[in-house]
């Protein structure tokens, strides 16, 4: 059962799996930053403020703020950035 509470963290709406060392997304949240960016399952995330991609740190302090996101839509692709809001994310909420 879920505890007492709200349940929220900072981020921009998104899943990752890592692949061979790589940062994949695996579901963007419907009408989350990453959806307003354009982001998409699939995407190989290359960057995050120029820094290596990391779950909670590329985010944390940040909401309110944007990050740079540089991505790959494909394996051959030219990595693009995108200007993502950081938001607190609340995982529970319907």
């Amino acid at each position: 059962f879920p505890p007492q509470g709200q349940i929220t963290y900072e981020g921009i709406g998104i899943a990752t799996e890592t692949v061979d060392g790589k940062v994949f997304v695996t579901d963007v949240y419907s009408g989350g930053p990453a959806d307003q960016a354009k982001m998409l399952a699939g995407d190989e995330i290359i960057a995050v403020d120029g820094q290596p991609f990391d779950e909670i740190g590329s985010f944390l302090g940040k909401t309110g703020g944007t990050v740079a996101v540089t991505v790959r839509h494909t394996a051959d692709a030219t990595p693009v950035t995108a200007n993502v809001t950081v938001a607190k994310i609340e995982p529970t909420k319907n």
